[in-house]
């Protein structure tokens, strides 16, 4: 009954709404990194997700990679704010919601680093609903 239940659990795919990862998959992280380092560090330093993850978050969800454009393997907890390439930070995110979410992105940053907003409360209203605080910052939906 174990290995039935450990297989069952192996094989299960994750799922995602048009807007949201689902957050048994992609609980999202951040490091522990200090504002000061979030606020300095270009996020070129540390874009390196493999593509051996990349693939298996695309698995794990069941998407395919179609024409270029059409998703991208977003971070939930951006770079620029701590996040990791975690797989647990990872999921196939569609176009053109990925735009909106970029643009939120950089507008927490904007408020995290001129103190604006704390780091760990835009962290986790990030991985919690991007979309709500996506409305709560700029009073519309993505």
């Amino acid at each position: 009954m174990t290995a039935l239940l450990l297989l069952l659990a192996l094989t299960q795919t994750c799922h995602a709404n048009a807007l949201l990862p689902d957050p048994r998959c992609t609980p999202g992280q951040a490091t522990w990194d200090t504002l000061e380092v979030v606020c300095t560090q270009r996020t070129t330093n540390v874009r390196n997700v493999p593509e051996a993850r990349k693939r298996a978050v695309l698995k794990s969800y069941g998407a395919h990679r179609g024409k270029a454009g059409d998703l991208e393997i977003d971070h939930l907890v951006p770079l620029e704010l701590g996040g990791t390439n975690s797989q647990n930070n990872l999921w196939p995110q569609p176009a053109p919601l990925y735009h909106s979410k970029d643009r939120l992105e950089n507008e927490l940053h904007a408020l995290v680093c001129a103190g604006e907003m704390e780091l760990t409360q835009a962290q986790h209203d990030i991985e919690t609903d991007w979309v709500a605080l996506y409305v709560r910052v700029f009073g519309m939906q993505p």
